[in-house]
């Protein structure tokens, strides 16, 4: 019989050593000339991005932002308390029922703008488009939000 031969025992035998061809004399990927590594211009590993020793500094002359002085921090909180205030004045404003009925009134118009446009009545959505946005024009004077509307685009009809 012939011999088996496993595994450890072909690890055993010794491997030729291949050598590894170089850079050609003329080729541009050889390597460049540097600090030798006794030299005193070698790079000094400075320390990783993540660690903790690395130097903390300051916000960079020039930088848009950096640590708000405690007067900014409280200029910053009076204006939000501000506009929150307004917000909710202007929430009060529209709850009077004299902006819902303009209101209503808006969705109405609208609503009689698409059944003339369904209808195909040209005139009468023209007519409907005025009377909104004269209502709508009040409405942004003063603040409030309109309801959407599908007003005519285009010419008018003769």
């Amino acid at each position: 019989m012939a011999k088996k031969t496993t595994k450890s025992a072909a690890k055993a035998a010794p491997k030729k050593a291949r050598k590894k061809p170089g850079p050609k004399p003329g080729s541009k990927n050889r390597k460049k000339p540097g600090p030798k590594p006794g030299s005193k211009n070698r790079k000094k590993p400075g320390p990783k991005p993540g660690s903790k020793n690395r130097k903390k500094s300051g916000p960079k002359p020039g930088s848009k932002r950096g640590r708000p002085t405690d007067v900014n921090l409280i200029k910053n909180l009076e204006a939000r308390i501000q506009e929150v205030k307004d917000r909710m004045a202007k929430k009060n404003l529209k709850d009077t029922p004299n902006v819902k009925s303009a209101t209503k009134a808006l969705k109405a118009i609208s609503s009689a703008m698409i059944a003339s446009k369904k209808s195909g009545d040209a005139h009468m959505r023209h007519a409907l488009a005025d009377g909104y946005r004269a209502i709508a024009k009040h409405f942004a004077a003063k603040g409030y939000k309109t309801p959407k509307a599908n007003l005519p685009r285009g010419r008018r009809p003769k």
